[in-house]
């Protein structure tokens, strides 16, 4: 039932909009936090699509499907007009992943979608087609990371893929349409950048929330930047040259260079004394454990990265408490993972671990949900335990 209070929401990690496109649905005020400026672009699209009548987002599909079944298809690389717009560093790694007659495709759909009236209808289409992005390219299918398996002979129906995308992405927003009935939603503001730079900005603007609803980065367990590396690269959302960058910032990010782990542990040894104990006697466990055995670089970085997740979420919690109204709540949905150190399972538990950083910070534990984790994540959380939990933290008095 809604409330008659419109409520102030923030995500602080938004991912897809699914908290954003809820509130507002309630008529409740959101704001929503990124960095990957696909989980953005997706989440401004699922927000502002609700605006849009049932009539409009119909109409345009309608229009899209007959455009493209009559298209003839390219044959000429050269004829490529999105394609030629993107920075040339660009083309380049995109030519290394995927078929010439794909390319064709893509380029077809794109100059179909840009020419559809409605933007916010337009921005739903864009985000079909990047669904549809890595089950047309060479990656392979079951691996989250950038991985290549060029398949050759293998006939892909890259415009058949997009409509049928494209259809279910439509009826999913109609059913949200015509539930909603008309009814009045409330605003939504979706904000790219490090949710921590960010939340000090809303700091100092004098932004004070409700309630906090977010589930924060597994952590070190999912390459989240580079899982969408195709869509972010041919969509134009984020350059090859600025990928790094953006993913040293990440929280919960995988990927560092053997100097930047040596600085982190630095830092961490510098540091973990203002981590709860709890936090340290897992990091340097691990540590210890991978010292002297014979392990990949990935298992070498994991001590050091573990350290800079914990510290990161230390100052979101820092944070959340600042932008919170006095009483106000936290419901994280969080999931723990494991891995091996020196040859030894060890079980990483995110979830008491941040509710030792969460009091640590002001917070109390008000309720812990268990929850199974739906089978369709799990297929792609192979480093995650089977479980999540729903936690509800509630601002103490400063």
């Amino acid at each position: 039932a809604r409330d008659n209070g419109i409520k102030a929401i923030v995500d602080p990690m938004c991912g897809s909009g699914t908290t954003l496109v809820e509130a507002i649905l309630e008529n409740h005020s959101a704001t929503g936090i990124d960095m990957n400026p696909l989980s953005v672009f997706i989440s401004e699209t699922k927000c502002a699509i609700l605006n849009v009548s049932a009539s409009v987002i119909e109409a345009e599909y309608r229009k899209l499907r007959s455009s493209l079944l009559s298209a003839k298809p390219l044959k000429n690389i050269s004829k490529l007009k999105y394609f030629k717009t993107l920075p040339e560093k660009d083309q380049k790694y995109l030519l290394g992943w995927f078929a010439r007659e794909v390319l064709f495709d893509l380029d077809q759909l794109m100059v179909a979608i840009y020419r559809v009236k409605n933007i916010d209808t337009r921005n739903l289409f864009l985000v079909s087609l990047s669904n549809i992005i890595r089950r047309v390219s060479w990656q392979k299918v079951d691996d989250l990371r950038v991985r290549k398996e060029v398949l050759e002979n293998v006939e892909i129906d890259t415009v058949k893929e997009f409509l049928l995308e494209a259809e279910r992405s439509v009826k999913l927003t109609l059913a949200f349409v015509h539930q909603n009935d008309g009814r009045e939603i409330g605003q939504h503001k979706i904000l790219q950048g490090n949710s921590r730079d960010v939340l000090k900005q809303i700091l100092d603007e004098n932004n004070k929330f409700d309630a906090i609803v977010t589930s924060p980065p597994y952590a070190t367990a999912l390459p989240y930047l580079d899982t969408d590396r195709l869509s972010l690269s041919y969509l134009g959302l984020l350059a090859r040259e600025d990928y790094k960058d953006a993913d040293s910032h990440m929280i919960g990010n995988r990927e560092i260079s053997a100097s930047t782990r040596k600085a982190m542990r630095e830092e961490y040894m510098k540091s973990k004394g203002t981590l709860p104990s709890s936090i340290v006697r897992l990091i340097d466990k691990i540590d210890r454990l991978n010292l002297n055995a014979d392990v990949g670089f990935r298992r070498k970085n994991l001590s050091a990265l573990l350290g800079k997740y914990f510290f990161d979420m230390k100052k979101m919690f820092a944070l959340m408490h600042l932008v919170l109204k006095p009483g106000g709540h936290i419901f994280m949905v969080v999931g723990g993972n494991h891995t091996i150190a020196g040859g030894h399972p060890v079980d990483i538990n995110t979830i008491d671990l941040l509710v030792d950083l969460a009091r640590a910070a002001g917070f109390k534990l008000s309720d812990k949900i268990d929850m199974e984790m739906l089978v369709n994540r799990n297929v792609h959380k192979k480093n995650a335990t089977k479980t999540e939990s729903i936690l509800w933290l509630t601002r103490l008095p400063s």
